[in-house]
């Protein structure tokens, strides 16, 4: 792959992170960032009756404190409110940090811009405290922070990207195997009936639903690696195809719900999916994140298979009639 592509893909990883994160997750992510992008900084964790003093994580050389809010997901809050926590956390630092020269605000907004008023107030506190610096943090200066990363640091932070050329056409592929049993494990639970479609061409649709190139190429690479899934699932006695791409279809229309608005929202499909039906004790354990690149690199072909057969993304006859 080239540099622009891996690039692309981490950028969807971490974008996926911040659109799922709140509260202790968030804040996790947050000190990775940010330790890994300036060794000075200094992730707090609060202690019995003391606490954290307002300070999650500051720059001793700079004076520069942070203080972390991240509600979650569709939580309606408001800029006064978080404001006043702003406020209420800076009072807390004079008290038990000392030499507090720049203050921060970091908000997970999701990518939907800082709120006026919260600004708007962070500068009028800045005159009032007279610090060096006072403001707000948001998601995309954190993107930022992240894309500066070399890649073995990413790596440590979303788990490796996946590299389809090397993927070994291995029946008894460890990764294939235990995702597959997972799939057809999960897939039972299924509550979406079957799937009965025309499979369209595969080139028609990739273009019909707007795929980032990257994405698209990625799709053109596995769908030749189709029989290797495929040799797997003829394997099992009773047949799990069908199971499977039924659950792969559920966790589809899930996608539609989580990323509804979002400007990449069909990039940012493709990337949580493929998260998605990976196991979790790999996908959400941290010492996991390097192995992640080879269960990537497997879902991305399973996907591609229930892509040409329209268990994810759009079928072309839907705009049509749309």
């Amino acid at each position: 792959m080239s540099n622009s592509q891996v690039n692309y893909i981490y950028n969807l990883l971490f974008k996926v992170q911040i659109l799922q994160k709140s509260g202790e997750a968030f804040m996790c992510l947050f000190n990775d960032v940010m330790a890994f992008s300036d060794e000075r900084f200094q992730s707090i964790a609060p202690w019995g009756k003391w606490g954290d003093g307002g300070n999650d994580g500051f720059i001793q050389d700079e004076g520069h404190y942070f203080q972390v809010y991240a509600p979650k997901p569709n939580t309606n809050w408001s800029p006064p409110e978080a404001f006043n926590k702003a406020k209420t956390d800076f009072h807390k630092l004079g008290k038990k940090w000392l030499d507090v020269k720049k203050y921060s605000f970091v908000l997970n907004d999701r990518f939907e811009g800082s709120p006026a008023p919260l600004n708007s107030a962070l500068q009028e506190f800045k005159n009032e405290t007279s610090l060096e610096l006072c403001d707000c943090l948001c998601s995309r200066k954190l993107l930022t922070r992240f894309n500066k990363l070399p890649d073995d640091l990413k790596s440590l932070v979303v788990g490796g990207v996946p590299n389809i050329e090397d993927v070994t056409l291995n029946l008894h592929n460890n990764e294939i195997h235990t995702l597959l049993l997972y799939l057809s494990d999960k897939s039972h639970n299924s509550k979406i009936s079957l799937l009965d479609i025309n499979v369209p061409d595969f080139e028609r649709k990739i273009t019909l639903n707007n795929l980032n190139p990257y994405i698209a190429e990625e799709l053109r690479t596995n769908i030749k690696k189709v029989s290797l899934i495929d040799e797997y699932l003829d394997s099992v006695r009773g047949g799990i195809s069908q199971e499977i791409s039924n659950y792969i279809h559920e966790i589809y229309e899930k996608s539609k719900l989580l990323f509804n608005g979002q400007n990449d929202e069909i990039d940012l499909q493709y990337a949580w999916i493929k998260d998605e039906i990976i196991p979790p004790e790999v996908r959400n354990n941290p010492a996991q994140r390097m192995a992640l690149a080879g269960y990537r690199s497997v879902s991305s072909i399973v996907l591609a298979k229930y892509f040409e057969s329209c268990d994810v993304y759009e079928h072309p006859d839907s705009f049509a009639t749309a």
